[in-house]
Parts: C-alpha cells; structure tokens; sequence
C-alpha cells in the first residue's frame, strides 16, 4: 500500500468517527425511554431468577429402613434431600442411589442404616 492511500483512509477514518461521535454525544433518550428499557432489563433479570429458584425445587421420596415419606428439597442432589429431610448416614450406611448423585421430581432414596439406634 502506497503512502497516499495509506494517508487518505487513515483520514477517512477519522472523519467518519469525528462524525459519530457528534452523534454518540448528541444522543439524549427521554426519561420515558430510560425508565422503560430499566424496567424491561429487570423483568428480564428477575424472570431468569424465578427460573433458577424454581428448577433448583425437588420433590423425592425418601426411604428410611422401611418408612417413606416425601421430602421437598432446594437442591438436586440425594445430600440435599437428606440435609433437608433431617436425616443424617455414616459410612456404614446404605444410601441408595449416593449421596453426591442428582435427582429429579418423583424420584425414591433408600437408605438403610447400620444400626437401627440413632
């Protein structure tokens, strides 16, 4: 590339963000769009929370030495219902599928402790 090409774009290119940058500067939305695009922007960001709390909610059926009952828990995994149901295991114990495995709505945790007095 020639010096005087090189020179001419080089100024066309200035021109061009001189001129949109005088627009950039002068651009001055309404309070009326402001708040609007605000709001919208919020909607948006509390409805993608809502969506997260809300898949985060897990309903099982927990097992314990032969008992069931439901247990709703804010995690996915079998240690979250547990934790929630108030039940704690040792190693000794079965638990059934693991502790650190996910679960979904409906599924069933058995556990089958060592010993029976705790």
């Amino acid at each position: 590339m020639n010096h005087h090409l090189s020179t001419s774009l080089s100024a066309s290119a200035a021109s061009a963000l001189h001129v949109l940058g005088a627009h950039v500067r002068s651009f001055a939305p309404s309070p009326r769009i402001v708040l609007g695009v605000a709001a919208l922007a919020s909607a948006g960001v509390f409805g993608v929370a809502g969506v997260g709390v809300a898949s985060s909610r897990t309903s099982v059926m927990l097992e314990v030495n032969g008992v069931s009952r439901p247990v709703t828990s804010w995690g996915n995994t079998v240690g979250d219902a547990l934790h929630a149901a108030g039940v704690s295991v040792s190693s000794n114990d079965l638990v059934q599928p693991g502790t650190g495995e996910a679960v979904r709505d409906g599924d069933t945790i058995a556990v089958r402790t060592s010993s029976r007095t705790r």
